[in-house]
């Protein structure tokens, strides 16, 4: 069972379903983040790219995850992207990972870039 955890920004997988998804990668299920903002260019007092990134790694390794998918998306500005190239990269995470269970953001989270997400998400695994 290969399981693929999509968010829209580093953190989001911990924060949203980190514990389960822990807890599955613990029992030897296979699991891997899509992040479509791997750069999180908007966060204030973010370290240089490269650090971040490796942040990023490591906290996946602390989880017991693969190495995440990470996605170039404008942080704060998801929605001046089509549609449809959010769908068309997390189908293609999910056909990279073999993916058989999705997790993502609440369709009716606050934030934009996560109901972004969310609906890219559903429209990518119907």
């Amino acid at each position: 069972m290969s399981i693929l955890i999509v968010v829209a920004h580093p953190d989001d997988e911990v924060l949203g379903c980190g514990g389960t998804a822990a807890a599955l990668a613990a029992q030897g299920e296979p699991v891997r983040s899509c992040i479509l903002s791997g750069d999180a260019d908007a966060r204030a007092d973010r370290p240089d790219v490269d650090t971040f990134h490796s942040n990023t790694n490591e906290a996946q390794k602390v989880l017991g995850f693969q190495p995440p998918v990470l996605g170039n998306f404008p942080n704060i500005k998801f929605n001046s992207v089509p549609h449809l190239e959010l769908v068309q990269f997390i189908e293609a995470a999910i056909e990279q990972t073999e993916a058989e269970i999705v997790f993502t953001h609440h369709p009716n989270d606050i934030n934009d870039d996560h109901k972004q997400t969310s609906a890219a998400c559903q429209a990518a695994v119907r």
